[in-house]
């Protein structure tokens, strides 16, 4: 199928060999491929009514309409934006740790620190691994619960009964919101970074837990949450990629932090001793500042959207960054696409 995709004229992301877009003077025609699943979107109804018939004519193909359900992901819309939940998959996924009938969590992660001391093993770790597995893959959509899924990951090849305690909140969280999911609208292309770091604050090792979220225009498009000793580059050479397979032009990067010292750092030339060791990444930044391609923001530790990546936060302050990822509830005045 690759294959005849390319002698239609498609080319293939280098960094997402899944990925096929065509150049054609009526548009460009996106092609996304998962085994024998297929997503293909553009501009012109007509060219892309020319495609498919093309692959019919040489494969056999079951044409399922607009797009509402792709890998768990369900798709809901309005005239002018596209919601994606995985509700059902949430809900498939409580009974296998016996909390369906449990009272919800109001947040996915407790404020008080996990305990370094507690190290009763939990005595079935097939499925504790089989449901942080569960957890990873509802995280493409609810990025509200990706730092309590990085920390109980921690422990996945020796589970003890806390971290099975800690898994189960996050199961209950998701049981009181599984009809949320990410809001995509239109809007401009604007490139933002909200990134955070906890500075060693986790009990059972001292490496700094770091975060970022990544907005294209009004949506969120990436985000991280992970154990890092240095800064990570931003944009992800991944995301250069793709945007230009995609046809989008250069983009400035807007970096957003809560650290004042850190911003005058990638505007100072001066390269103080206690930075040294991350001289190199110091120097990348402030270039990207020169050049143009990159401005570095304060923001209000209260406005950090990182913050939701890099520490468990009291109710009220993570439901306030939730929304602003945005996480909606499904019934946001979406209808399903295929209606």
């Amino acid at each position: 199928f690759s294959s005849f995709l390319q002698d239609m004229g498609f080319r293939t992301c280098t960094h997402d060999t899944s990925l096929f877009t065509l150049r054609h003077p009526r548009g460009l025609v996106i092609i996304l491929l998962y085994v024998d699943d297929i997503v293909i979107t553009g501009r012109s109804s007509t060219l892309i009514s020319i495609i498919t018939k093309a692959m019919h004519q040489n494969f056999h193909l079951k044409d399922l309409g607009h797009l509402h359900y792709f890998l768990g992901i369900e798709v809901l819309r309005t005239s002018s934006s596209l919601l994606l939940h995985q509700s059902k998959c949430t809900e498939e996924l409580l009974p296998r740790a016996g909390i369906a009938e449990s009272k919800t969590a109001p947040t996915p992660m407790a404020v008080r620190p996990l305990s370094a001391s507690d190290n009763r093993l939990f005595d079935n770790p097939t499925l504790y691994q089989s449901i942080v597995g569960g957890l990873h893959y509802l995280a493409v959509t609810r990025p509200d619960i990706q730092y309590a899924v990085n920390r109980v990951s921690q422990s996945m090849h020796a589970p003890t009964e806390q971290k099975f305690q800690a898994l189960k909140r996050i199961l209950r969280y998701l049981k009181g919101s599984s009809r949320r999911g990410l809001l995509f609208q239109k809007g401009n292309l604007d490139l933002s970074v909200y990134s955070d770091s906890d500075w060693a604050n986790d009990k059972d090792d001292r490496p700094s837990t770091t975060g970022y979220i990544l907005f294209h225009g009004p949506n969120l498009i990436s985000w991280c949450t992970k154990k890092q000793t240095r800064v990570s580059r931003f944009p992800p050479k991944w995301l250069d990629h793709i945007m230009d397979a995609l046809g989008l032009p250069p983009f400035r990067q807007k970096i957003y932090c809560d650290n004042e010292s850190t911003i005058c750092v990638t505007k100072n030339p001066v390269l103080y001793d206690r930075m040294k060791h991350v001289g190199s990444d110091c120097h990348f930044v402030r270039e990207q500042v020169m050049a143009g391609t990159m401005s570095t923001h304060h923001v209000p530790s209260s406005e950090q959207l990182a913050d939701i990546l890099t520490k468990p936060l009291p109710p009220a302050a993570f439901h306030y960054l939730a929304t602003k990822l945005p996480l909606v509830p499904v019934d946001h005045g979406c209808t399903p696409l295929n209606q």
